[in-house]
């Protein structure tokens, strides 16, 4: 699940669709990557398989290839939940 960006041109969006500040970004790859991290709880929930995750960092941030010279870098927490 997304709680947070960094990015406010990132959040907006994701969060209303606004497409300014991301100029020359496949924004239709990144709006299906940032749907398929909001709706996982691990990296193998993520279902497609052209997917390309790469661990950074020990503390669990990953970046994910977007497009030529643009990837997206995030963190994932474990579920507290079940």
């Amino acid at each position: 699940m997304i709680k947070s960006f960094k990015n406010k041109f990132l959040e907006k969006f994701y969060t209303e669709g606004k497409e300014e500040g991301l100029e020359n970004v496949d924004t239709k790859r990144l709006r299906l990557i940032l749907s398929q991290l909001d709706a996982a709880d691990e990296l193998r929930d993520c279902k497609i398989q052209s997917f390309k995750f790469t661990r950074i960092k020990k503390n669990g941030i990953y970046s994910i290839y977007i497009e030529e010279g643009k990837k997206l870098v995030f963190k994932l927490t474990p579920s507290k939940e079940g």
